[in-house]
């Protein structure tokens, strides 16, 4: 028997609305949304004319209190060594988004 599709979408609702709801309790009393980092970048691979890319020297600090940090120089310093996003199309992402929900 195969599952619900619509169970997960439900679920992932629900469970969205709960996290929103932690923010604005936590320290963050004007929520009202939460970011979808890990569905961007889906959609970077997916449909990556909803964002806007540029080239960038990326490197990730190895010591001190900043260690793990990503730092994206865009404007100095080495030769760039990747793309980044660095714009979105906020409605463009979410009518992709929520119709690959209702593809379900």
């Amino acid at each position: 028997m195969a599952a619900d599709p619509h169970g997960f979408v439900s679920f992932a609702g629900r469970y969205s609305v709960a996290w929103i709801d932690h923010l604005a309790q936590t320290g963050e009393p004007d929520t009202d949304s939460m970011p979808l980092h890990d569905p961007l970048a889906v959609a970077a691979v997916t449909r990556p004319d909803l964002l806007t890319f540029v080239d960038a020297h990326v490197s990730v600090q190895l010591e001190g209190v900043a260690r793990g940090v990503l730092i994206a120089d865009q404007h100095s310093g080495p030769t760039p060594n990747a793309r980044i996003a660095a714009e979105v199309d906020p409605d463009g992402f979410a009518e992709h988004f929520t119709g690959c929900l209702r593809r379900l």
